[in-house]
């Protein structure tokens, strides 16, 4: 008997693990709306990440600090995000260690910010080739 999870993936068999993968490899380059605060539901969509990740990251990580509102609920930031998102890209695409990742926030963010102006613009041109 197949489980629900099965009956997804068997869907995509054909496509191989390479594609299923990269499923869940691409949640940041949904659109999103531009607001001043963030909700951790929020945040967690948008980078793909489940909320007790981010939690977990805040803790491991000072420079990654949102703001409580009044209720006590936390409230990010596009800075707090893109904080977030360099975490992401140093953990999982360059396997750094946490400690690694640590280090590296505290140092020059060259290429990582160069491999993000890289993607705005390739995300400008394609919107561009979509009006033509």
């Amino acid at each position: 008997m197949r489980t629900r999870g099965n009956r997804f993936w068997g869907s995509l068999s054909g496509f191989g693990p390479r594609f299923r993968s990269s499923l869940w490899t691409r949640p940041t380059q949904f659109p999103r709306m531009e607001k001043l605060y963030y909700s951790i539901g929020e945040v967690s969509d948008i980078v793909g990440y489940d909320p007790h990740v981010l939690r977990y990251w805040e803790q491991e990580f000072e420079e990654l600090s949102p703001r409580k509102n009044r209720a006590g609920r936390r409230v990010y930031t596009e800075d707090d995000i893109e904080v977030i998102e360099r975490i992401r890209y140093l953990l999982k695409d360059e396997k750094y260690t946490i400690e690694g990742a640590r280090q590296a926030l505290r140092e020059p963010q060259t290429g990582y910010e160069l491999q993000k102006q890289l993607r705005e613009l390739r995300d400008f041109l394609v919107d561009l080739r979509e009006e033509l």
